[in-house]
């Protein structure tokens, strides 16, 4: 590394201070605009008057007739139209559509009023001694007025329709006074919000009064300044503060009505800032108060703030110029765009958006091209864009929007000759960072804030120097690291405390190294990691594990060449490659972003946020803008402003609310928010309708065709449509389909047709919709109604009359054949009667079998059915139906599992369904079933599965047997034997345990009498008579399972009931269990015996405690539970209803799987001999049972067990 002298560091500061700002200086910003002439099909290259109309078709008045231009195509109307004309002459002087879509086209030649369909039209004749006639035939403006009166400016006067009378009313200015030939020739007609007109003639304007007819002429007053600038008025406008800018052969007029004051403002001397032209031959103010004035010589945008005009003119040497310099009329369209009628070049569009985008030259206008390619733009401080070209550092002041430069060249100690800037940042600190090529100055630059300045560079002997020169990529991570990415010889790591350099070298076959050698962007990331895009792919650096994860297009990157990378708001990562736009989440998810997004695969060159958190992405030759909402595209390119291409890699900034983008040919910069996007949907409209290639109706005719019939051999039909959005036509999208033809709608995007043959006979609907340049559908789109007739053969009485001739030809064809057949009748009759008394023999044995068949069946002492494989009853013996009660037709046809008692039915299903698909051939099971007066019946149930699989006709057949009486008999016996055996245990525990509590509690009651007044031993001594009390409650408890004696039940609260018995649960279980209890206030209060409630608990706890004798947890949960259905879980289910769970979990040794179905049986322990009698759980199931509630438990071997109770929530008052 170098150190340079104090001195010559203060002469680069004071450089940097005293460096003038360079105002940018460029020419005036040169529009873009798009030209339609007679080449593109319009009639005449003199644009004279231009309308839209409400279906949104373009209407242009031309010398040589009407051209129609949907965007695509343009349609000529001209008088010379033999079968329906629409216009007098086709010298078209002005154009209005009025308030019921009457299109008024004035002429050199008369007047006509074409109707809202476009099917006729109205002709009105001059006659200049005739009442109610047009004074003359030579129209020169049309306007409606707030009353719907059409007003017609005439060479000679000025007239108004009256629609109820059909007849014109005349208006004559000043007949009997000298120069009224100048008066009455009206050039402009306009009206003010008051109803008045304004009337521009060749002696000045006339203000007139539409209620009084009163009238006003302003002049020219020779020497001063309050009246006309020039008397040869050609238009008038009015802007939303109600001024009116007046058009005049001697310059530009602003009148205030309000202070009658004039405002001249005019060109003397060919001044570059005012009009371009003092003879003006339209003036506009489009919707955002734009004033457009157009001259002889140019089209000028006035600016009333400062008097002055840009002017926009004809350039041989420009494409996208204005075709001709003498502007006649001015129009703009519903989507904002612009429309300049000229007088040898066509008409001219442009849209205002494109106004937003702003075009600087680096340095000086002379300075060589070589010198505005932007290689390098940061923030330098909050105001403040630093920006890097081959010849000169630059910063832009975002809030002065000036431009001012640092003279690299003449610091030859810093910035060597030949050497050029690629990158830079500024540091934390507030010292810049430059990363240079080629020269003496190769290699990286520090200048820190005090202007000292350090160059690092590569030493062949000194590993601890950079490994390249060639410096293209420069960044700063959270720890105040420089990452330094060079031009083919990997990455370097800067620590600037301890000037140590690393290396990082690259490898494009693994993918935990750096992924390549050319590093082309360094990005800090939000998590602290860095990302590092190269020629080898994306590589993620973690500053904590010191290593690489790279991602390569073999399965995540469009590309492996990755020229920028950018991180939004969201955290997501957007990676430009030379194949298009890739996203990564984080989580190594990349997304690729192309065609099927509206994205370009061509390179990548630099990506920017804007405010809304929309992307703005740069390619070579267009931007982008991504919306970071819905994802849609816009595109912007050199068709929207010239200097919309060769945007250069890394090179974009967001600033202040403005984007700044480098190009090859200087800054480029706007605000997002400027752009006025377009919310209505464009209008759609056919423009077409061809049948075998020959048009039908072609135009605005084909937009009013609602419906169409035609034979059924016209079946080659071909249809072209159109989106009224004239803002870039070419991007227009549309989709159409033929309902009753089709099944879904075909897209189209570079194409606005389509041809169908071979349709069949019948009734079709033509849909179409479509959406502009800015995406926005109309999803309503436009329809057509098709009918093609069918041929006589597939008409309805053609086929009435064939199937006439048809029988008839069948009657006398079957009278023959009859009587062959009667011949053959006779003697077949004799064999039939022959054979007849043989099947009655037979019949008769048959009939006596199955009599003996159906009293064997139905008299057998079992049941027997038979079930399809849905489980339904398709046949059964009157044995089956009589065991359950029924019928045998209230069973057929039903499913078993209606007549399976209610608890069994889940089991029933589950178990049928079992059969089923494990393909279980016979088998027996028991099962409970509901008599019809509701009564249960257990059942021994033997099956057998006959399957048909190719017929689809397999059935399970079943038997069935009533054993209920065998099984009570059963039950009997096995609860007299446990009876009998917890009478034996009931009666040692009373005999023995109450003998030990009586000393226990005897013994309590004299600690309690002889303590000497220590609270401590007599809380003591009332908890253990407490458990005392418990310990007899107990007893009472297994006599009451033993000998059913009744419950206590009261409403009690869950919650308070644990709380009381805290402290206790905390002595069972000891100090090495921690005991957790979690209670929800919204749980209900439950009907239960308390004291037995308490006893259920201490049982559970106690269970838990023995399983974990080496410590552990211990939970209790109370909370509310509701089932809106039965709920199945295995073994177990509950009603529906509200209750109250309590859980109680421990984190032991766990159940084994084979015991779970046996803990609840009487006298089953898994305990050691003499730890325990099996009783517990027992006697708690049998509470639960009693209190109507719910029981189960769930556990695995090592991992704890889990019992839940459910109580039915008490009724609440």
């Amino acid at each position: 590394m170098i150190m340079f002298s104090k001195n010559k560091c203060f002469l680069l500061l004071t450089c940097m201070l005293l460096f003038s700002a360079l105002q940018s200086s460029s020419p005036a910003q040169e529009l873009l605009f798009t030209t339609l002439d007679v080449e593109k099909g319009l009639n005449s290259d003199q644009v004279t008057s231009i309308i839209q109309d409400r279906r949104g078709f373009m209407w242009m008045g031309t010398p040589n007739g009407l051209t129609v231009y949907d965007g695509v195509k343009c349609y000529s109307l001209s008088d010379g139209d033999t079968i329906n004309p629409l216009i007098p002459n086709n010298h078209v002087n002005s154009l209005l559509e009025d308030r019921q879509g009457n299109i008024w086209v004035g002429t050199a030649a008369g007047l006509s009023c074409i109707a809202p369909d476009r099917s006729s039209a109205l002709f009105f004749e001059a006659d200049p001694s005739a009442e109610g006639k047009l004074t003359s035939s030579y129209i020169t403006s049309l306007f409606e007025d707030d009353q719907g009166i059409i007003w017609a400016g005439t060479s000679w006067g000025l007239n108004a329709f009256d629609v109820q009378q059909s007849t014109w009313k005349r208006f004559l200015f000043d007949l009997e006074q000298k120069g009224s030939e100048d008066k009455n020739r009206i050039w402009h007609v306009a009206g003010d919000p008051d109803g008045s007109l304004w009337i521009a003639t060749d002696s000045g304007l006339f203000k007139l009064n539409t209620r009084t007819y009163e009238h006003h002429l302003i002049r020219q007053q020779q020497g001063q300044n309050d009246g006309l600038i020039s008397n040869h008025v050609r238009s008038v406008a009015f802007d939303q503060e109600g001024n009116l800018w007046i058009g005049t052969l001697g310059g530009l007029d602003l009148y205030n009505p309000h202070t009658l004051k004039f405002t001249h403002y005019y060109n003397q001397n060919d001044s570059a800032d005012v009009i371009s032209k003092n003879r003006i031959n339209v003036v506009f103010i489009d919707s955002d108060q734009r004033i457009w004035v157009g001259t002889e010589w140019g089209l000028n945008l006035f600016d009333p703030h400062f008097g002055r005009a840009t002017g926009y003119f004809h350039d041989d040497h420009l494409t996208g110029s204005l075709a001709d310099n003498n502007i006649i009329s001015i129009s703009q369209d519903r989507s904002g765009v612009l429309w300049f009628g000229t007088y040898y070049g066509g008409v001219n569009s442009f849209v205002p958006n494109n106004l937003i985008f702003k075009h600087e030259r680096m340095g000086t206008p002379a300075a060589k091209s070589a010198g505005q390619e932007i290689n390098m733009m940061f923030p330098a401080g909050k105001d403040s864009v630093c920006i890097g070209t081959f010849e000169r550092l630059y910063f832009w002041d975002t809030r002065r929007n000036s431009l001012s430069a640092f003279p690299i060249e003449q610091q030859a100690e810093i910035f060597q000759k030949g050497s050029l800037v690629r990158a830079g940042f500024r540091d934390r600190d507030k010292g810049y960072w430059f990363g240079m090529i080629q020269g003496g100055a190769a290699g990286v630059i520090h200048i820190d804030r005090h202007g000292n300045i350090k160059r690092y560079h590569h030493q062949p002997d000194d590993a601890n120097s950079l490994s390249s020169n060639e410096i293209t990529a420069l960044a700063q991570d959270s720890s105040g690291t420089i990452w330094i990415g060079t031009d083919g010889s990997g990455l370097n790591c800067l620590h600037p405390p301890s000037q140590k350099i690393d290396r990082y070298d690259g490898y494009y076959e693994f993918n935990d190294r750096l992924g390549g050698k050319w590093i082309s962007s360094i990005l800090t990331l939000q998590n602290g990691q860095i990302a590092i895009g190269s020629d080898g792919g994306l590589s993620i650096y973690d500053n904590r594990t010191k290593h690489f994860n790279t991602f390569r297009n073999k399965s995540h990157l469009s590309n492996d060449r990755v020229s920028t990378l950018y991180q939004d708001r969201k955290g997501l990562l957007w990676i430009g490659t030379e194949s298009g736009l890739n996203k990564f989440t984080g989580d190594s998810l990349i997304e690729q972003y192309g065609h099927n997004q509206g994205l370009p695969s061509s390179p990548i060159q630099a990506i920017v946020e804007d405010e809304k958190s929309d992307l703005w992405i740069a390619t070579g030759n267009s931007l982008i803008e991504m919306d970071g909402a819905s994802g849609s595209i816009r595109y912007f390119d050199r068709h929207n402003a010239r200097f919309m291409n060769n945007f250069c890699m890394n090179a974009a900034v967001a600033s202040r609310d403005r984007l700044f983008l480098g190009t090859r040919n200087g800054l480029v910069h706007f605000n997002p928010a400027d752009f006025v996007a377009r919310t209505e949907p464009p209008s759609i409209a056919m423009t077409l309708i061809s049948k075998f290639d020959q048009p039908l109706f072609e135009g605005i005719h084909a937009a009013e065709v609602k419906s169409l019939e035609l034979p059924h051999f016209e079946n080659m039909i071909s249809f072209e449509f159109a989106v009224l959005d004239y803002i870039r036509p070419e991007f227009n999208r549309y989709a159409y389909y033929l309902e009753g033809f089709e099944e879904k709608w075909n897209s189209a995007v570079k194409t606005n047709s389509v041809r169908y043959t071979n349709i069949p006979p019948g009734h079709y609907v033509f849909h179409v919709k479509g959406a502009g340049s800015q995406n926005i559908w109309n999803e309503t789109g436009i329809s057509l109604d098709i009918a093609w007739i069918p041929p006589i053969w597939m008409t309805t009485p053609f086929r009435i009359v064939s199937i006439l001739l048809l029988a008839l030809l069948i009657f006398f064809s079957f009278r023959l054949r009859l009587r062959r057949l009667e011949n053959e009748q006779q003697h077949l009759e004799e064999m039939i009667r022959l054979r007849t008394f043989e099947l009655e023999d037979k019949n008769k044995l048959l009939e006596a079998s199955r009599k003996r068949y159906q009293s064997l069946f139905h008299e057998a002492p079992i049941g027997y059915l038979e079930l399809n494989f849905d489980g339904v009853i398709i046949q059964e013996n009157r044995t089956a139906a009589e065991l359950l009660g029924y019928s045998i037709d209230e069973m057929v046809g039903k499913p078993i599992f209606d007549f399976v008692a209610a608890e069994e039915v889940e089991d029933a299903r589950r178990h049928f369904y079992q059969i089923v698909i494990v393909n279980a051939n016979e088998g027996r099971i028991e099962r409970r079933y509901q008599h019809k007066n509701g009564k249960p019946v257990i059942m021994a149930v033997k099956y057998k599965t006959v399957r048909d699989d190719f017929n689809d006709n397999s059935i399970i057949r079943v038997t069935l047997q009533d054993i209920s009486e065998m099984v009570k008999l059963q039950d009997q016996l096995h609860q007299a034997q446990k009876m009998e055996a917890i009478d034996r245990l009931t009666g040692g525990i009373a005999h023995d345990f109450n003998n030990i509590l009586t000393i226990i509690r005897g013994y309590c009651s004299l600690l309690m009498q002889k303590n000497d007044g220590d609270p401590a031993v007599l809380k003591t001594a009332e908890r253990i008579d407490q458990a005392g009390v418990r310990a007899e409650q107990l007893i009472q408890q297994l006599l009451s399972f033993s000998r059913k004696q009744s419950l206590q039940p009261r409403q009690v609260n869950l919650k308070t009931l644990l709380e009381n018995i805290h402290h206790l649960l905390e002595r069972i279980i000891g100090n090495n269990i921690r005991l957790e209890l979690k209670c929800e206030e919204k749980s209900c209060s439950i009907i239960v015996d308390p004291n037995q409630m308490e006893n259920a608990v201490i049982n559970l706890v106690i269970n838990a405690r023995d399983a974990m004798p080496e410590g552990g947890v211990l939970s209790i949960e109370i909370f509310p539970a509701s089932f809106k259905r039965l709920y199945v879980y295995e073994n177990f289910s509950i009603k529906p209803g509200k209750y109250t769970a309590l859980i109680i979990r421990d984190t032991g040794v766990g159940i084994a799987e084979q015991n779970l179905t046996s803990i609840f049986d009487p006298f089953f322990t898994t305990k050691e001999k003499g730890k325990g009698t099996g009783l517990g759980l027992s006697i708690v199931y049998g509470f639960v049972k009693q209190s109507n509630g719910y029981i189960d438990v769930k556990s695995r071997p090592g991992e704890g067990a889990e019992f839940c109770l459910y109580f039915p929530c008490a009724p609440t008052p």
